[in-house]
């Protein structure tokens, strides 16, 4: 079966680059009821032996679910997110949100599935990696 999608194994999401402040690290602890000081009290990370605040691992999740649903666009689906931390990240380091297309195929119902290898990466290199499966209608194009 043939697509019109130009979507190929390789093709670069365009990447997201996020800075998150102090401020952001406490409106997220509070929206996700997480308590843990290292997030919002400075003494309390370099008490637990980090350099400064530590960036929540379930934000930097959320933005690699950010990176692919804006990817799908407005008429694609993200049909799986998953995740896992693999260093940390601080408040005010720039963070780049990144992802490739690592696999294609063509559903019977002519729709596209790419899957998506996801990463965040920081000043220490990459701090999550994870991937998605995302579907996109016939002839979408990206």
């Amino acid at each position: 079966m043939t697509t019109t999608s130009s979507i190929s194994v390789g093709t670069r999401l365009p990447a997201l680059v996020r800075q998150p402040d102090a401020t952001q690290l406490f409106v997220y602890s509070a929206a996700a009821w997480n308590a843990h000081r290292i997030h919002i009290h400075r003494e309390q990370a370099r008490a637990e032996g980090h350099r400064d605040l530590v960036v929540q691992g379930s934000l930097q999740g959320a933005w690699l679910a950010d990176l692919a649903a804006s990817w799908a666009g407005e008429h694609g689906q993200v049909r799986r997110v998953y995740f896992r931390n693999t260093g940390t990240a601080y408040v005010d380091e720039k963070l780049t949100v990144s992802g490739e297309v690592t696999a294609v195929r063509t559903l019977p119902d002519g729709c596209t599935e790419a899957e998506l290898a996801l990463q965040v990466a920081g000043p220490d290199g990459v701090t999550a990696k994870g991937g998605a499966t995302v579907v996109l209608p016939p002839g979408e194009r990206r």
